[in-house]
C-alpha cells in the first residue's frame, strides 16, 4: 500500500503516464481512500492547467545570457 509521501513523489509520473499498471492501480487505490492526497492531486492538476494557459515569454537577452553563463560547462547545456 502506498503512503502519502509516495503519492507526492509519484504525482508527476502519474500525471505524465509514466507509471506501470501496478503502480497506477496502487496510486488510484490510495487516492480513493485518502482525502488529503486526493486534494493534493486536484491542486496539481489545477496548477498544471493554469500554468499551461499562461503566455510563453522569453526572458530578456541579458538575463538569459547571465543564466547560461552561470551553468556548468559540462557539455550537457543546450546551444
Amino acid at each position: 500500500m502506498l503512503r502519502c509521501r509516495d503519492i507526492g513523489a509519484m504525482a508527476t509520473d502519474y500525471m505524465e503516464g509514466d507509471l506501470s499498471v501496478r503502480q497506477r492501480m496502487a496510486f488510484r487505490l490510495h487516492l480513493a481512500i485518502c482525502d488529503g492526497c486526493r486534494a493534493f492531486m486536484q491542486q496539481m492538476r489545477r496548477t498544471v492547467r493554469l500554468v499551461s494557459n499562461l503566455p510563453r515569454q522569453s526572458p530578456p537577452a541579458e538575463t538569459e545570457a547571465r543564466l547560461l553563463a552561470s551553468l556548468p560547462d559540462d557539455g550537457s547545456r543546450p546551444d
